[in-house]
């Protein structure tokens, strides 16, 4: 359904130690009035900023998220792709 689901980044600092920040995804999901969220965090001990960018499908049932380097040493990021959670 249209407007079911919604896909939000949280940025949340940590130490600069570890890259100042981390981040989760939170979805919210319609259930006639109501919401539930649920957070998305595929590894809390990862230092990328996981989140910083969001794409949900049309349908709302496929959410890509991405986790950048945190510098531009020869870092790679990732791309997380779920189809359910």
């Amino acid at each position: 359904d249209d407007a079911s689901r919604v896909a939000l980044w949280r940025p949340m600092v940590t130490s600069p130690d570890d890259g100042g920040f981390v981040g989760a995804v939170w979805v919210y999901t319609r259930d006639g009035a109501d919401w539930a969220a649920q957070r998305l965090d595929p590894d809390a001990a990862d230092t990328l900023p996981f989140g910083r960018s969001l794409a949900i499908s049309g349908d709302g049932t496929t959410l890509a998220i991405t986790a950048p380097p945190v510098s531009f040493t020869g870092e790679q990021g990732h791309v997380y792709v779920f189809t359910t959670w």
